[in-house]
């Protein structure tokens, strides 16, 4: 078996197939529209969020293509495969591609991952909240953004990064606006100010980061929040400025959560 580079763009919507004697590992994947999921030969897996994970680090975004990890896609010899989308559009994927030589087969490890990759695989997050015109927030004011409420078969890891985006709120600044995070009504989080203000800072949750805001995005890698079946989390924004915030007039203030998770069916 021969290993060889992967950088290809792809077409939304064209179904593509392998050759006989050669496969593909998606380990990255960057979009310029979203993807509603990847077909691989009757498996639907891994939708792509076009802000999260585009085709390429910009100035403009940061983030870049996705980095799969272990939840990488496998296209084995023969099999057909499509990213779906509404949109016409491109899908650059990054990763290997195998050359078998006769009689070899797909490694033992690709063929687990085949076999799992519907049932286990990242999954964007996104929840979008919009006030009514003219409608402030208040000093403290608490906004629930949405909740995650998996099912009896299925978990969600958030593990990767996540980010927060509002219009019409003023200045991108520090101490301004922060996310907070509750499972099963319990906070994740201080209780008391007197350690400082609720929550995750937005500022540090840009999304997306860029050259002229935030360069970092933020992640949680090193504490993920496992949500299991049955239980629920709940994803808020909080006022800690101090003082109301308020759009300009006869417009709407929108917020934005969206996170990178790993999503997995256990039943």
């Amino acid at each position: 078996m021969k290993l060889l580079d992967l950088a290809k763009t792809f077409s939304t919507n064209v179904e593509y197939k392998a050759q006989h004697n050669a496969f593909f590992v998606f380990q990255n994947l960057g979009a310029n529209v979203d993807v509603d999921y990847v077909e691989i030969e009757g498996r639907r897996t891994t939708p792509i969020d076009a802000l999260l994970a585009p085709p390429a680090v910009t100035e403009s975004n940061l983030f870049g293509p996705e980095d799969l990890e272990d939840l990488y896609l496998v296209v084995p010899p023969n099999h057909r495969f499509k990213f779906v989308s509404s949109a016409s559009g491109k899908v650059v994927a990054l990763g290997k591609i195998g050359l078998l030589g006769l009689g070899e087969g797909l490694p033992a490890d690709l063929v687990s991952r085949f076999n799992n990759m519907h049932i286990t695989y990242k999954k964007p997050i996104t929840f979008t909240k919009t006030l009514a015109v003219n409608e402030s927030i208040a000093a403290n004011q608490e906004i629930v953004l949405g909740e995650l409420k998996p099912t009896t078969i299925e978990r969600y890891i958030l593990d990767d990064i996540i980010g927060f985006y509002s219009t019409n709120t003023g200045t991108f600044e520090p101490g301004k606006l922060a996310l907070r995070f509750y499972y099963d009504d319990i906070p994740l989080d201080i209780l008391e100010t007197g350690m400082g203000h609720l929550g995750i800072d937005t500022y540090n949750t840009p999304l997306p980061p860029t050259s002229t805001t935030n360069f970092e995005p933020f992640w949680l890698r090193e504490h993920p929040i496992v949500v299991e079946p049955n239980h629920t989390l709940r994803i808020t924004v909080i006022n800690v400025s101090g003082a109301t915030i308020t759009p300009p007039t006869g417009s709407a203030i929108t917020l934005e959560f969206k996170a990178l998770a790993k999503y997995s069916i256990i039943g």
